[in-house]
């Protein structure tokens, strides 16, 4: 699943630490262990339709109260609604990439293999306007054939973190749903003691009298 590892980049980004390569906060590193570890459990229950287990559900109750303490929505929020603009012609196979964390924007500055000078040197403008602010600038230069291929090679760049939320929120709710389950169980369990004991009673009395 991309949605873990895209958003490992995106908190990364946010935080201007390098987690995917494992530097950086621990906490939230370890959070997204737990994160890989349920999407994974997921797609093998997809596969299978194997009922989740209390393994399981021990990782995603530890995953729901990191995600709280960490403040994890609220760093994904800050890139969330990514506005995208466009600078020269989009059919171009060199691109630049502006990304602005602050105000959530990404600029896309195409050019032609014949503009290769040309896009080398406002790269290397962007660069050093991105040295002043480096927590909230990502410069790049690359290469790609389309718009969809430059979107898959840099998914980070361009990727909406509601995907990942909203895997947060079924796991959030699979949770409920089984505490639910556990008290209705509990309660039936107490009921059937209830009406054990109480033709207990009823028979002891018809014996003894």
């Amino acid at each position: 699943m991309q949605q873990g590892p895209t958003t490992l980049e995106i908190v990364g980004a946010v935080n201007s630490e390098d987690l995917k390569a494992g530097e950086g906060n621990t906490d939230i590193l370890s959070f997204f262990a737990l994160v890989s570890s349920a999407f994974f459990i997921n797609e093998k229950k997809k596969a299978s339709s194997e009922e989740l287990s209390s393994k399981t559900f021990s990782i995603y109750d530890k995953i729901i109260t990191q995600y709280k303490k960490l403040h994890i929505e609220s760093l994904l929020k800050k890139h969330d609604d990514i506005k995208e603009k466009f600078d020269g012609a989009t059919s171009g196979n060199i691109h630049i990439l502006d990304q602005n964390l602050q105000n959530n924007c990404l600029v896309i500055h195409s050019y032609s293999s014949e503009q290769q000078d040309k896009a080398n040197a406002r790269y290397s403008t962007l660069e050093k306007e991105a040295q002043q602010t480096p927590d909230i600038r990502n410069i790049v230069l690359t290469k790609a054939d389309s718009l969809d291929n430059l979107k898959r090679a840099y998914p980070n760049y361009f990727i909406n973190p509601n995907g990942f939320i909203e895997e947060i929120k079924k796991m959030k709710d699979a949770i409920s749903e089984r505490k639910a389950s556990l008290r209705t169980s509990k309660k039936m369990r107490i009921v059937m003691w209830l009406v054990i004991i109480a033709w207990t009673l009823v028979l002891s009395y018809v014996i003894l009298t």
